[in-house]
């Protein structure tokens, strides 16, 4: 009985591990590239400003003509990672950052970014998790908030979005949007939390064998 005690609050702790977050690579995550001047683009298809390409972020508007990074130095802005921060207006549209992590059976994703605007009352962000199949984006989940008028950068997250059976094989990727007015965004975070069913059932199968064994 001791030894069957001992096994299952082993098998505990590892089924507790594996559900463990596992951060997963977002590439210029803080915006600090490419670190030179304001950017009023995000594509560098633009020629004024000196516009040049945000490495690994896209946005949809070819005309977009004031959304980018720029240098918090001298800014106001508290919370910000690094040395420079996005900035969205929501005519520009959404901008994405596609990752190289491919979608397993039962992960769940969280998605966080520390975000926020000044100005005017009724700035939000649009938060989306999508994943691609070569030919076109797909939501996984989306979630929106609104902004205190501060000057400060809080956390945002969306929260427990499940995989789907036609989003296994194909990377994640994060998108967001600007609601209202101006916003700042900076520090992008995601992970995923590997499916422990399997992690379980391996475990109960031993168990069953421990008990099979003492019978």
């Amino acid at each position: 009985m001791k030894k069957l005690l001992i096994y299952v609050a082993v098998l505990s702790m590892v089924c507790t591990g594996a559900a463990q977050a596992v951060p997963i690579a977002v590439e210029n995550y803080s915006f600090e590239l490419p670190g030179t001047v304001k950017q009023s683009c995000w594509d560098g298809e633009k020629t004024y400003d000196g516009c040049e390409d945000v490495p690994n972020w896209t946005d949809g508007d070819s005309d977009a003509m004031d959304s980018g990074v720029e240098e918090t130095l001298l800014s106001g802005w508290i919370g910000v990672t690094g040395d420079w921060r996005a900035y969205l207006q929501p005519a520009d549209g959404p901008i994405w950052n596609l990752t190289t992590y491919e979608i397993a059976t039962g992960d769940v994703f969280n998605l966080k970014v520390d975000a926020g605007a000044t100005g005017s009352s009724g700035r939000g962000i649009i938060m989306e998790l999508y994943y691609d199949d070569g030919t076109q984006q797909h939501t996984l989940g989306t979630t929106a908030y609104t902004f205190p008028v501060n000057k400060t950068l809080s956390e945002y997250t969306l929260a427990d979005v499940a995989t789907t059976e036609a989003s296994e094989g194909h990377p994640i990727g994060i998108r967001f949007a600007a609601s209202g007015y101006y916003i700042a965004l900076d520090n992008v975070r995601l992970d995923v939390i590997p499916e422990p069913a399997t992690m379980a059932l391996l475990g109960l199968g031993s168990l069953a064998l421990l008990k099979r064994r003492r019978a």
